[in-house]
């Protein structure tokens, strides 16, 4: 268009975060919250949120449309519960701890629009700062703990509030929350299904490994509860038993001795879907040809 266009190329800083992050399992929480927003190195054009596409790990950013009345069309639960740790941001100290259920290790914060309200970051007792350059900040999670892992108590809650609460007394420790709408307080126990075995009380760590984004091996052990810091959605199954969402909007399942594979089923047609798609088109393509 006779050099009426060009490109925005990305500032150094966000390579030298990924060289830094590297790759691995841990996921990279990308602040500001915003789905769309505008850079510096943009001249104040809005484009979509860089993090999902700057860094080689699993970025989790903001999909708040903010578009005239429309505040977001999200339905996640862990978005929610996200925003929510953003609104308590300045009466918390153990951010890293709250978000480390989600599977995050990173926490990258790039200087544009709002990033002065997430100066609250920097009173985190389990956050460090790891990189600070005049286009983004790079905090690690030491709180992380893994992809997934055993839960030895449930407890209940009846709102994110109730979690925060929760967390806010050390009443979590290896446990895990769920939301309930039956229940009377915000540290009631979960009992097991009728006919179900107890959940374990061992605190051997179980190895969750990640073979896809639709699917996590889980190793033999003790049965009982583990949490895998996927986005909960439905279909999530382990050996025909459906995984139910945490709390923090994560992945819940009961797991037995043997262990398992657990899968995102509805993929399946997904993919089924792309190879018809593909036949057909591949089909087209040689009629018009012939």
């Amino acid at each position: 268009l006779a050099g009426q266009i060009s490109s925005s190329p990305l500032p150094s800083a966000y390579q030298q975060a990924d060289a830094l992050m590297g790759k691995g399992a841990g996921n990279v929480l990308v602040l500001p919250w915003h789905i769309y927003m505008e850079y510096p190195f943009t001249n104040g054009r809005v484009i979509a949120n860089v993090g999902p596409t700057s860094f080689r790990r699993n970025a989790i950013s903001g999909d708040n449309v903010e578009a005239n009345d429309v505040e977001t069309q999200s339905t996640s639960p862990r978005s929610a519960y996200l925003q929510q740790l953003y609104e308590n941001g300045s009466r918390t100290s153990d951010f890293g701890a709250l978000v480390a259920p989600l599977g995050v290790q990173y926490v990258v914060l790039s200087k544009t629009v709002d990033w002065t309200s997430y100066s609250w970051l920097n009173n985190q007792k389990d956050l460090k700062l790891v990189l600070d350059d005049q286009s983004l900040e790079v905090w690690r999670n030491m709180a992380y703990a893994g992809v997934g892992q055993r839960v030895t108590k449930l407890k209940s809650v009846t709102s994110i509030a109730g979690l925060l609460k929760l967390a806010k007394l050390n009443e979590l420790g290896d446990g895990a929350v769920v939301f309930s709408k039956n229940s009377a307080g915000t540290s009631a126990s979960v009992a097991p299904r009728k006919g179900s075995t107890p959940a374990s009380t061992s605190t051997t760590r179980v190895s969750v490994r990640q073979l896809s984004p639709v699917a996590y091996q889980i190793s033999s052990g003790s049965p009982g509860w583990v949490t895998v810091d996927a986005a909960y959605q439905r279909g999530w199954s382990l050996n025909g038993h459906a995984a139910r969402a945490t709390a923090e909007g994560t992945l819940l399942v009961r797991v037995g001795a043997q262990g398992g594979v657990l899968e995102f089923s509805p993929w399946r047609l997904v993919r089924l879907g792309y190879i018809i798609s593909a036949g057909t088109f591949i089909a087209l393509a040689l009629v018009l040809i012939v």
